[in-house]
């Protein structure tokens, strides 16, 4: 589905309603799978947001959706990072918003 995304975290911490902006957005196809490709080494559920060309703009491990209304919904997981060499798992939440496309 089609959907832009805005981040409500940043490295773990709430971001205040005040400062979220245009720049933490991301648009594209949003899928929900579950994959064993991951630094975990077992299967777990997986949200992807791609955009052209199937390039991964964000993935989201262990989804769990938190509430929908009138086309919006927020998904919240584990987001994996690498920083200085050492990988570090955020708590995560996505704030989608559904993008109708005319056919």
């Amino acid at each position: 589905m089609d959907v832009t995304i805005i981040k409500m975290r940043d490295r773990g911490k709430i971001i205040p309603k005040s400062r979220l902006c245009f720049e933490l957005t991301r648009r594209g196809k949003l899928t929900i799978s579950e994959t064993s490709k991951n630094h975990l080494h077992r299967t777990i559920r997986t949200a992807h947001l791609t955009a052209g060309e199937g390039r991964i703009n964000c993935e989201l491990l262990e989804p769990v959706l938190i509430w929908v209304n009138e086309g919006r919904f927020v998904l919240s997981g584990i987001e994996h990072a690498e920083s200085e060499g050492h990988a570090i798992d955020y708590v995560q939440s996505w704030l989608c918003l559904l993008i109708c496309v005319e056919n």
